[in-house]
């Protein structure tokens, strides 16, 4: 099955789920800057939640620039993606709605995060598995799965330094995340070089 039909359907969901996102926002009764302000934890956990989506959008049409088949694994690997990343929207109003963010919300909200970056780990695991036999994709998705268990690892520990100061799994989180918006220069050489193949035949 070609790829295409799979990364549309996953561009959509994520569109709702932002769309989503946004709308958790409530406007101010008051027409004042100091009622704008008060929702300053909503904007900047939004922008958060904004960032982590975009990268994970980004990370996954890079996965399809070397990937150009799906197995049915793979489209189950890329659904429950999906499903951890619909919690987005929940997470991120739960934790909004908390000035000093409490504890319980920034964990789950960190929680969301480390399913997240598990059920991508496992698409990129499922891809190594159907892509076996091509040695460049494969060492390329290698190093990708290596760079997200690494993730998860600072997902729990992020988890742990919540107990400590609540906003610190936002904050170690999103400084992760912001890693993976630089783009792996393997990969960009590997898409270079396929595309350039054609041209010379």
């Amino acid at each position: 099955m070609s790829e295409k039909r799979m990364v549309a359907f996953t561009d959509g969901i994520l569109a709702i789920i932002i769309t989503v996102m946004v709308l958790e926002f409530k406007a101010p009764r008051a027409d004042t800057f100091a009622a704008l302000w008060s929702l300053r934890s909503e904007f900047i956990i939004y922008l958060a939640s904004y960032l982590i989506l975009a990268v994970y959008w980004i990370n996954h049409h890079h996965l399809f620039q070397i990937v150009h088949h799906v197995s049915t694994p793979i489209l189950w690997a890329n659904m429950l993606m999906l499903l951890t990343m619909s919690f987005y929207p929940f997470a991120t109003a739960w934790i909004g709605t908390h000035p000093l963010i409490a504890l319980v919300p920034a964990a789950f909200y960190g929680f969301v995060n480390m399913l997240t970056n598990g059920a991508y780990a496992l698409l990129v695991w499922t891809l190594i598995c159907d892509n076996r036999k091509r040695k460049a994709p494969v060492a390329i998705l290698r190093r990708g799965l290596n760079k997200t268990l690494i993730t998860i690892g600072i997902n729990v520990i992020a988890i742990g330094c919540g107990f400590l100061w609540a906003p610190s799994v936002v904050i170690i989180d999103v400084l992760t995340i912001a890693g993976w918006a630089l783009p792996d220069q393997v990969l960009e050489r590997h898409v270079a070089e396929r595309d350039r193949t054609p041209q010379r035949k």
